[in-house]
Order: structure tokens, then sequence, then C-alpha cells
């Protein structure tokens, strides 16, 4: 599945970015971003609102973030939550990325767990979707390709092409389940 993503790159720092969720030229809500250091010890946060999906059938929040979660200097542990609610479902994740391979992996309720809950079933060099939406946000360009981690299934970003015009940075990109379900 190839999608294609339209930011503005802006600058955050300590405020939040807000962006509209658009699908075939329809409006379905909006995804919001902060990168705070106030923010949990250094965290980023994403909250995502549809209200305006086809026929409601994926209306609902999704809330998350993303810290640093380490005692010490130099640490590269980075500890995720979220909660998602919809008309269909509601779900929360939480886990614990080190050096990008994951250590733990809690998924509520655990109906919703996947082979790839089990973090020993997961490649390394992963990050978390929060982590991920800022790599767009704070590039300025496109970004590299890299792997994101949601709990259940990990995704593989990868950059087709991009243009720079107005302002606007349009990133197309690739978007591909490599392991675990699809959505």
């Amino acid at each position: 599945m190839a999608l294609a993503a339209t930011l503005s790159f802006v600058s955050v720092t300590s405020e939040a970015a807000t962006f509209r969720v658009e699908f075939a030229g329809n409006t379905l809500g909006t995804v919001t971003y902060s990168d705070d250091a106030k923010i949990g010890s250094g965290g980023q946060v994403l909250r995502t609102d549809l209200n305006n999906t086809p026929f409601g059938l994926f209306d609902g929040t999704f809330e998350a973030g993303s810290r640093p979660d380490g005692a010490t200097a130099g640490s590269t542990r980075t500890r995720y939550a979220s909660k998602s609610r919809s008309t269909r479902k509601s779900r929360e994740i939480s886990f614990l990325i080190d050096a990008g391979r994951v250590k733990e992996t809690v998924v509520s309720p655990v109906g919703e767990m996947t082979p790839l809950s089990a973090p020993e079933a997961v490649m390394a060099d992963v990050i978390d979707p929060v982590a991920a939406f800022g790599r767009f946000v704070r590039a300025g360009r496109c970004p590299e390709g890299f792997n994101i981690y949601d709990g259940r299934r990990v995704d593989q970003v990868a950059p087709s092409s991009f243009e720079v015009s107005g302002g606007l940075t349009r990133c197309e990109i690739k978007y591909t389940v490599v392991a675990g379900p699809g959505h």
C-alpha cells in the first residue's frame, strides 16, 4: 500500500503542531503532535481525532506518548503507551524499547495480542509510532526509511519520492506491514 503524506514541516519544540487527516479529498479528522521537554521528562505526544470517517466506522481517538526511560545519562530506553477508542473497539498498549529492541510489551485486552506482542518475536531496529511521526515533523524533509513497532505488528516506512513547493514538503511513502497481522 502506498500512502502520500503532505505535511508542512515546522519547528516543533514546546508547541503542538496540528495536521488534517485526509483521504480522497475529504477531511477525516486531525492529528496533533507535541515534542516537549515538559512532557514526561522529554517525551513526545500524539493525538488523533477522527470524526468524519466513511459511515463513522473508524471514528474515535488515539492518544500515545513516548518518553526516555532511563536513570542514567545516555540511556537508549524509550517507554511507549497508547490508548485507542473507536466505534468498534478499545485497546491499550505499552512497551519498552532499548537500542531498537523491544524488551517488554503489554496489550489490553489480551485478546488483541498477536504473536508480535512477544518481544522476542520482534525484529531489531524498531521505533514507536510517536517517534515515527516525529521524524516527519522534525526532519524538514522526507526522512530515511524506518520500521515502526506498535505492540502488534512491524510496519516498514520507506520514502519513494518527495517534492518541495511553496513551503510544503510532500513525501510519498510506501507503508508495508512486514511482520504481524495487517491493519
